[in-house]
C-alpha cells in the first residue's frame, strides 16, 4: 500500500513539462527532483509494481534536455551544474536500452559526449557525483581504463576508521547544502557504485560496515 501510494503521488505530481518541482503544485521543473522523482519511479517499476510507461518516458525527456542544454546550467553555480549533469547522465544510462522510453529519446541521451566532458570535468564533482559518473560510464564503456581512474580515485578518497570500517567525507562547501548533502547518504552512493561495477571490490564489506555503525537508532 505504502508502496502503490507513493508512486500514485508522483505521478499525480509530474509537471507538464514531464519534469518534477520539490512539492506539488511547483512552478518550476528542476533536475534534482526530477533525477531523484525518476529513480524512486525506476526501483517501483523494477520491484513490480505498476508505473506508466508515459511517466518515466516524459521524465527522461526532461533530463535529456537538461543534460543538452547549456542555458540552464548557466542559470546554477557551477557547483551545482555540475553536479546536475553527473546525476542525470547517471539516471539516464539505466534508460539507455529501456524500451518505455522511444528511441528518439534515448539518442538525445548523448551519452558518449556528454559523460565525456562530465569525466573531463569531474574535479568539480563531489565524491558522491563521481560515483554516479563512474557507474553511468560503467554502462556505456563497461570496466573502461576511466571507470578503473575513477575506482581509484575514490579508493584514495576513503577513510579507515578501523581496519573493518570505511566512509567517504565530502569537502565542505556551501553548495553541498542544496544538494542536502549527508555523509550517510554519499557512502551509501558510492557503495551501490562498487556494488554494480565490481562487486568483490575490498572496500564493499568496509563501507557496509561503516553505514550498519553510522544508525541512529537504527535509522539514518
Amino acid at each position: 500500500w505504502l508502496a502503490r501510494g507513493g508512486i500514485a503521488k508522483l505521478v499525480s505530481y509530474q509537471r507538464y513539462d514531464g519534469g518534477y518541482g520539490y512539492w506539488g503544485g511547483s512552478r518550476r521543473s528542476w533536475p534534482y527532483a526530477t533525477a531523484w522523482a525518476l529513480y524512486a519511479l525506476l526501483r517501483g517499476r523494477e520491484a513490480g509494481y505498476k508505473v506508466p510507461s508515459r511517466t518515466i518516458s516524459r521524465a527522461a525527456g526532461w533530463l535529456s534536455n537538461y543534460l543538452n542544454n547549456r542555458y540552464w546550467w548557466r542559470r546554477h553555480h557551477w557547483y551545482y551544474a555540475w553536479t546536475m549533469r553527473a546525476m542525470t547522465a547517471w539516471i539516464l544510462s539505466e534508460l539507455k536500452d529501456d524500451p518505455d522510453v522511444s528511441s528518439w529519446t534515448r539518442r538525445r541521451f548523448r551519452l558518449a559526449t556528454n559523460l565525456g566532458s562530465i569525466y573531463d570535468n569531474r574535479k568539480k564533482l563531489p565524491l558522491f557525483a563521481k560515483a554516479m559518473l563512474m557507474t553511468a560510464l560503467y554502462r556505456v564503456e563497461g570496466r573502461s581504463a576511466r571507470v578503473q581512474s575513477i575506482l581509484r580515485e575514490l579508493d584514495n578518497a576513503a577513510i579507515q576508521d578501523t581496519p573493518y570500517k570505511v566512509h567517504f567525507r565530502e569537502v565542505a562547501t556551501e553548495s553541498l547544502r542544496l544538494l542536502m548533502h549527508s555523509t550517510s547518504r554519499t557512502d551509501a552512493i558510492v557503495l551501490a557504485a562498487l556494488m554494480e561495477v565490481q562487486p568483490e571490490y575490498p572496500l564493499v564489506p568496509k563501507v557496509v560496515k561503516g553505514l550498519i555503525e553510522a544508525r541512529v537508532r537504527g535509522r539514518w
